[in-house]
């Protein structure tokens, strides 16, 4: 390798090979493993079981353990039990990080200092534990038994767990301290590495890594081309996706530098400014890349250059002769069927309707159609069999689970149908805002073979708060018990949800007690996996079922 990231990569592309068939990295360490440079012999593959043997002892990072356990004293049974979490501290996406983590919880557990030092209480409800070079903090606490300004030692109860079945937490560490040219800095680090003990219940998908508006552009753009390229294949049209993945974001809407600061970066008017668009490398890069005369724009970021090529300028002459935007998605792909030159028109058709290996086509478009070897290879592959998974995936069912998390383990076995794929993806009919609750819901009905009539009659059911009655309008029948695929509506301002919206659930099972299991989506703004709760029948909530 010749650099840390080509080791990633090729660890990746192991891993997440089959969407459908994830391999953990036993599977790359284990005996049957075929890739050469992770694989164990059998002398090392005995020492790290003895390793793993002793973490279940003595915790996994024994020399990080700073923290108690959050829940109990030592005394109880339940001390050395490993703390489960369900949303990890880490990335989201390439650039945001979730500073905090959620860790399985009980209402009404007790909340116990995890260290030594001051307590500071914000918001009624936030408190936060200090010593000289840490910071612990609970999150919607109730039930506060510290005031501002209180020593606790470790184990002191200081609160209660209000959530329904979590707890946020947060924990932080003096990265700098106070001088007289500078604030001292806090950075929030991963609380699972200072735990002694940690499983984690999140689940991660290939599939569902690939952004929603992403998804809903590389969907749209198939339907598109389907109507223009007699024997379009999902290879072929992920390879082109996969590499304008990494040029635009698959937004037509770019020019090159447009991220950067004035004179280079944009405003409202600099789209359909043409000597802003004309801007050329030296310009964009403080002096570097004089044969790029004039930048990129596009999907492709098309480009004129040194070397003959006028694709900027072809481009933008396309769009006056059709009297569009340049920026207008249907005329970009108009003009790489049309307007471009015959060359990249020939190769561009040849990759769409190629049945090769995802991999081959669009390493072929990179070199062919792009004009460049060696930038991002396994970048674009990986964004291709993203693509491909995505656009492949079954639409009504089937297929593999979907990404999830606070899954409660005893339900297993009482919903013989959890939510697939399918539920996190737009179905036909939709009108909903993807990653929304009510999104979800319509989608998780046409998974289930509830909604059949995927017209549009069953996408405007307004906010979720709404959507009871709105059924009801329809023929539906209205129940304030509930029963199992039964669609529930919450009452906006109740359970948490915001006033004006409310929110909208499906009911997955019933309990002999009244209370229910739901599955939903955009719970505490998470919108790329299904939720879970367990709850019990209230006066703000209503069902509704088909008749």
């Amino acid at each position: 390798f010749n650099h840390y990231s080509d080791a990633l990569n090729d660890l990746w592309n192991h891993l997440n090979d089959d969407p459908h068939n994830l391999k953990k990295m036993a599977d790359l360490y284990g005996p049957s493993s075929d890739l050469k440079w992770t694989k164990l012999s059998d002398s090392e593959l005995e020492e790290y079981k003895e390793l793993e043997d002793l973490t279940k002892e003595v915790g996994r990072y024994p020399s990080y353990q700073e923290l108690a356990n959050p829940f109990y004293q030592e005394d109880d049974p339940s001390y050395q039990a490993p703390l489960v979490i369900l949303k990890r501290f880490g990335y989201t996406s390439k650039s945001e990080i979730y500073e905090k983590t959620q860790l399985k919880a009980s209402t009404g557990q007790a909340l116990r200092a995890p260290i030594d030092g001051q307590v500071s209480v914000t918001d009624d409800t936030t408190v936060s534990i200090k010593t000289d070079k840490a910071i612990f903090t609970y999150e919607e606490v109730g039930n506060i038994r510290v005031s501002d300004g209180d020593q606790v030692k470790t184990g002191d109860e200081v609160g209660k767990v209000t959530a329904n079945g979590y707890q946020v937490i947060q924990y932080q560490k003096l990265e700098e301290k106070e001088t007289k040219d500078k604030k001292e800095k806090w950075t929030s680090v991963n609380p699972g590495f200072y735990f002694q003990s940690v499983t984690y219940n999140q689940t991660t998908s290939v599939i569902t890594t690939l952004d929603g508006d992403l998804g809903q552009k590389s969907r749209a753009i198939k339907d598109y081309l389907k109507q223009k390229v007699p024997g379009l294949t999902d290879n072929g049209l992920a390879a082109m996706l996969g590499n304008f993945a990494t040029e635009s974001n698959i937004n037509p809407k770019r020019a090159e530098g447009d991220y950067l600061s004035p004179p280079v970066g944009a405003d409202s008017s600099s789209w359909d400014d043409e000597s802003w668009l004309a801007i050329g490398g030296p310009a964009i890069y403080n002096g570097r890349y004089p044969n790029i005369l004039r930048r990129g724009l596009g999907l492709g970021q098309w480009t004129d250059t040194a070397d003959g090529s006028t694709r900027h300028t072809l481009l933008l002459n396309y769009a006056k002769s059709k009297n569009k935007k340049w920026y207008d998605l249907e005329l970009q792909l108009d003009f790489m069927l049309e307007g471009d030159t015959p060359y990249y028109i020939t190769g561009l058709t040849s990759i769409l309707t190629s049945t090769e290996d995802v991999e081959t086509l669009t390493e072929r478009f990179l070199v062919n159609w792009e004009g460049n070897s060696g930038d991002k290879v396994l970048e674009r592959q990986n964004n291709a069999k993203q693509i491909h998974a995505f656009l492949t995936q079954q639409v009504r069912g089937g297929g593999a689970l979907a990404s999830s998390w606070n899954f409660p383990a005893e339900y297993q076995s009482k919903v013989e149908h959890p939510p697939t794929q399918a539920s996190m993806t737009t179905q036909q009919g939709s009108g909903y805002e993807v990653g929304q609750c009510t999104w979800y819901a319509y989608n998780r009905l046409v998974e289930l073979g509830t909604i059949t009539d995927l017209s549009g009659a069953y996408g405007y059911l307004g906010n979720g708060q709404d959507w009871v009655a709105n059924l009801v309008a329809k023929g539906w029948r209205y129940s304030t018990t509930p029963t199992k695929g039964a669609v529930v509506s919450v009452v906006g301002g109740f359970g948490g949800t915001p006033d004006v919206y409310g929110h909208v659930a499906i009911v997955e099972a019933v309990n002999p007690d009244g209370s229910f299991l739901v599955s939903e989506c955009n719970i505490q703004g998470v919108q790329d996996k299904v939720h879970f709760s367990v709850l019990y029948p209230a006066y703000y909530y209503s069902f509704a079922t088909p008749n």
